[in-house]
């Protein structure tokens, strides 16, 4: 079985690439996944960039292939994503109808710590501001370290 996955959409400034990044690893943390990072949007915003390439983070940026594999699996496009070639479709579907590969799409919605986030299985792709300390408050140590 392949380790799960937490994707982290990363959005608006450094404040909230902050918490979005700091509430994705601790969950990634939680279920021993990998991190990755989705700034697709931050290609498309004019005002805004991807602002944690000068820390230490563990996380690396999703390839274009793994987001398109993400957003057909979530039944969204949320991201800026370049058509795939033959190859990658093919394996793509090779991955869900064969290994039942499945994304669950999260968004925090702004309404405060959602606890369940934790009890979520399989691979995650979160959107959102994630804006509480709740979510990383016992990865504080760790997250320093990443900062």
């Amino acid at each position: 079985m392949p380790q799960p996955t937490i994707t982290v959409r990363l959005r608006g400034g450094l404040g909230n690439q902050l918490f979005q990044y700091a509430a994705a690893f601790a969950v990634a943390q939680h279920h021993a996944a990998t991190l990755l990072l989705d700034t697709s949007f931050l290609l498309l915003d004019n005002e805004r960039r991807y602002e944690l390439r000068a820390l230490s983070i563990s996380a690396r940026l999703a390839t274009p292939e793994e987001l398109l594999a993400i957003h057909q699996n979530v039944g969204r496009l949320a991201s800026f994503v370049h058509p795939a070639p033959a190859a990658t479709r093919l394996r793509l579907r090779f991955n869900r109808l064969l290994l039942r590969r499945r994304f669950h799409y999260l968004h925090d919605h702004e309404r405060g710590f959602q606890p369940e986030l934790f009890d979520r299985t399989g691979d995650l792709y979160l959107a959102g501001t994630w804006a509480s300390e709740k979510y990383f408050a016992d990865q504080r140590p760790a997250l320093l370290r990443e900062f």
